[in-house]
């Protein structure tokens, strides 16, 4: 299991209840709040209110990491709040939530976690920010067992190398399969290192994936943690794709 660092509960503490009568104060950092794509959009009822505070908020959506240290830690304020006796505000967030959400940090932390060989669950992923040596000798030796085996087949060729092991490119963040680049030249991904930007990940690429009619499939569920200490998932049944 992912191991998550102690956190203060989000949830209030002292057992205490918001008034009913009052409307819960919804803080989001977005540039525009009232946006229809945005989360907080639908919050007509009178149960809700938007604020400017953070320090105010009963309800705080970010699109920020607050839980960088600084000042503003928001573990700060939340253990600031308890201490004199108000509720603790309700957050999208548990602290280093990116061993889920981070491809390099859930990389890290399944090497972490289970060390070398890696399970045969886990895909061979390298964290091109700190592993970009480990993925160059990777790579290096995947293309010498794939000459072997040619080799020993009596078929290496020119075109057998159009067969060398694939490997795929992605940001550490985002969606979408944007960004990423699926190739067989080191060159070339060291090239997109060198090119800067966001951080990388370099994975293995799987070529025999289960197919649907013919077709690769993304299987995605919807999943809300109302805490991580202990671990408290709820998964949505009724819209899978």
């Amino acid at each position: 299991a992912i191991t998550l660092p102690p956190e203060t509960e989000l949830a209030p503490e002292d057992g205490s209840k918001m008034e009913p009568s009052k409307p819960l104060l919804v803080y989001t950092d977005s540039n525009d709040p009232m946006e229809l794509a945005h989360p907080v959009a639908g919050l007509t009822s009178p149960h809700f209110a938007l604020t400017s505070s953070m320090e105010d908020a009963d309800i705080i959506y970010s699109y920020r990491q607050l839980y960088a240290p600084g000042p503003n830690n928001l573990r700060d304020m939340i253990e600031s709040k308890i201490s004199e006796g108000r509720a603790a505000p309700l957050v999208n967030q548990f602290p280093y939530e990116g061993a889920f959400v981070q491809k390099d940090h859930l990389g890290r932390e399944l090497l972490k976690q289970h060390g070398l060989p890696r399970p045969n669950w886990a895909i061979e992923t390298y964290d091109l920010d700190v592993q970009l040596g480990e993925f160059v000798g990777a790579a290096i030796l995947a293309q010498e067992k794939h000459r072997q085996q040619q080799v020993e087949k009596d078929e290496f060729s020119l075109q057998a190398e159009e067969h060398a092991p694939l490997w795929i490119i992605k940001p550490a963040g985002g969606t979408q399969s944007k960004g990423h680049v699926v190739s067989r030249s080191i060159s070339q991904v060291l090239k997109i290192v060198d090119a800067g930007g966001d951080s990388r990940v370099a994975q293995r690429y799987i070529v025999n994936p289960i197919c649907y009619n013919g077709r690769k499939i993304d299987c995605r569920c919807i999943v809300m943690m109302t805490s991580a200490s202990p671990g408290q998932p709820y998964l949505y049944m009724h819209n899978r794709t």
